[in-house]
C-alpha cells in the first residue's frame, strides 16, 4: 500500500511539473514503456479533472445564489 501511495505522489508531482529535470526525464522514459504507469497517470488525470469539475460546479452554484 505504501508503494502505491508513493507512486501516486510521484505522478502528482509529475503532473504539477514539480520534478527536477533529471527526475522528469527518468519518469518520462519509464512512462514510454510501462503500460501500468501509463494507466495510472491517465487515471490520476481523470481524478484531477473530476475534482476541478466539482469545484467549478460549486462555484457556479454559489454565484447563482448570490
Amino acid at each position: 500500500m505504501r508503494n502505491e501511495l508513493n507512486n501516486i505522489e510521484h505522478i502528482e508531482k509529475y503532473l504539477r511539473d514539480e520534478l527536477s529535470p533529471a527526475d522528469k526525464k527518468a519518469f518520462e522514459d519509464k512512462l514510454k514503456t510501462d503500460t501500468n504507469l501509463q494507466k495510472e497517470v491517465e487515471l490520476q488525470k481523470d481524478v484531477i479533472k473530476g475534482i476541478e469539475r466539482v469545484g467549478a460546479k460549486q462555484s457556479i452554484q454559489k454565484a447563482s445564489r448570490n
